[in-house]
């Protein structure tokens, strides 16, 4: 015998399929859940002074060898930047990178020489400029600004990283960012941000002899940061740790660099008024 189910019944399971499918994940309501578990929008205005800091343990695991025990600092202010890594050792000062709301800036490793990060990131500023690197330990996050930075967001679903499954948004500035691929990954229950990777691809010139070019292999760039061990301080959920890889591969060149940092001290102050 054929049951009959009442049109009512059938019209609420129609509007819970509907509102389940409107839970899908987006990158916009990833990046507002992300400013949730970073603290509420007063705190996050309140604090636009903020200086991080703390030990840092550099390593040389490709192209080389060698350890030093060194600083890290992060210091900012709204989207002004300023990023040291500093190292009492005369074949490596370490990573002075800035950026004042203008320009970047960029020092050197030893006198008259940058490193491979130096140079990566001063000629793929538009990491600086966006405040991408450092992630929430800096004001200049964009995401605390996305109607003022006004870049190209996509979500791209639950992915594997590591031994983690994380949200994954590809980021893409309005302007400046060329080739680097940015990909931007979010714990799935607490919304945190735990990643960031920055990819990009060389292609050698052109050889003589089609043949030839065909063999020849590209020069990658990969920079990875990691976050973990979130701690709330003033208000702020921000990551204790913070580990940045960078890894070099190509014809002539293999090398891999690691900073990690532990961050002990965090001071957060008022922004300044306006001029």
């Amino acid at each position: 015998m054929r049951r009959h189910v009442p049109i009512a019944a059938i019209l609420t399971l129609l509007g819970g399929g509907a509102a389940r499918a409107e839970q899908k994940p987006t990158a916009e309501s990833i990046v507002a859940q992300h400013l949730a578990a970073l603290g509420s929008a007063d705190r996050q205005a309140a604090q636009a002074l903020r200086v991080v800091e703390g030990p840092c343990h550099f390593e040389l695991r490709r192209g080389g060898a060698g350890s030093l025990e060194g600083k890290a600092r992060v210091s900012s202010e709204g989207r002004r930047f300023r990023l040291e890594l500093a190292f009492a050792s005369s074949e490596y000062y370490g990573e002075r990178l800035a950026y004042d709301g203008q320009k970047v800036e960029v020092g050197f490793m030893q006198p008259g020489r940058r490193s491979p990060l130096g140079e990566f990131l001063g000629t793929y500023d538009v990491l600086l400029k966006e405040g991408l690197v450092s992630g929430v330990l800096s004001s200049a996050w964009p995401f605390l600004d996305l109607a003022g930075r006004a870049p190209k967001l996509k979500y791209e679903g639950l992915k594997k990283v590591g031994d983690r499954t994380a949200h994954q948004i590809a980021y893409k500035a309005a302007r400046g960012q060329g080739d680097v691929g940015v990909l931007l990954f979010f714990d799935p229950e607490s919304f945190r941000h735990v990643r960031s990777e920055y990819r990009l691809a060389l292609r050698p010139s052109m050889a003589a002899a089609i043949d030839r070019s065909a063999s020849q292999q590209d020069v990658r760039f990969e920079l990875d940061e990691a976050f973990a061990d979130f701690q709330t301080v003033a208000g702020l959920t921000l990551p204790r740790r913070w580990t940045l890889t960078l890894s070099m591969d190509g014809p002539s060149t293999n090398a891999l660099w690691r900073w990690e940092s532990v961050i002990e001290k965090v001071s957060t102050a008022a922004a300044s008024p306006a001029p």
